[in-house]
């Protein structure tokens, strides 16, 4: 079944039904699977938002640009799909998915990464974050289960929220003296013991370890 091309229109989608997706909408929640998407779609933000039923992702095309909130709240998703180098926002794309595991690996394209893991709960590892991201504000907010930062590169100049809430981050990256923002930054980090230096650059440390409860040198 073909689904006609309709901006931010809502569709049911039975179980086992193969649907191929012309253009930028968002599914109803509910039980999905095989779902196949059109190759010429640049924009694919919001297209499974809160679709709790998804289990399985489909391929992402080679033309997309836009991934922000592309599969925020797919809370049953456990293996994230292969972002091909087109793509320059992933900005809040896994949001909400408590059951992914593992991260995809984030292209060169990518400048923005803003809350793309956020509440993900579930989530040890984090991935390289390439050179040429500029925003990781919230990139891993919420995502307990992880134990090691990824290195900032040199071009990320936002970091507000960036590790809040990773009660189990023991050990914080090096800032790189591109950043301005670290708002936020460790808020919650209850396990973090030693804070990382701040760059001159830095404008902003509102909360930056606030309840880091553990936190005894900086």
């Amino acid at each position: 079944q073909e689904l006609p091309e309709e901006h931010e229109e809502m569709y049911h989608v039975r179980e086992g039904q193969e649907v191929k997706i012309k253009g930028h909408f968002k599914l109803k929640e509910g039980n999905i699977a095989n779902v196949k998407l059109q190759s010429n779609l640049t924009d694919c933000r919001n297209m499974f938002e809160d679709c709790r039923g998804l289990t399985e992702a489909p391929i992402i095309p080679n033309n997309v640009t836009n991934c922000e909130n592309m599969f925020s709240g797919c809370e049953s998703l456990t293996e994230a799909p292969v972002i091909p180098s087109s793509v320059t926002n992933c900005s809040r794309m896994f949001g909400g998915c408590r059951s992914l595991t593992e991260a995809p690996v984030i292209p060169n394209s990518v400048t923005n990464c803003g809350d793309m893991f956020s509440g993900c709960t579930s989530l040890t590892e984090a991935p390289v974050i390439p050179e040429g991201v500029t925003k990781c504000n919230g990139m891993f907010d919420g995502c307990e289960s992880l134990t090691k930062a990824p290195v900032i590169p040199n071009s990320v100049t936002i970091c507000t929220g960036m590790f809040y809430g990773c009660t189990s981050l023991k050990e914080a990256p090096v800032i790189p003296n591109s950043v301005t923002n670290c708002n936020r930054m460790f808020y919650g980090c209850t396990s973090l013991t030693e804070a990382p230096a701040i760059p001159p650059l830095v404008i902003n440390c509102g909360n930056m370890f606030a309840n880091c409860t553990r936190l005894i040198m900086l």
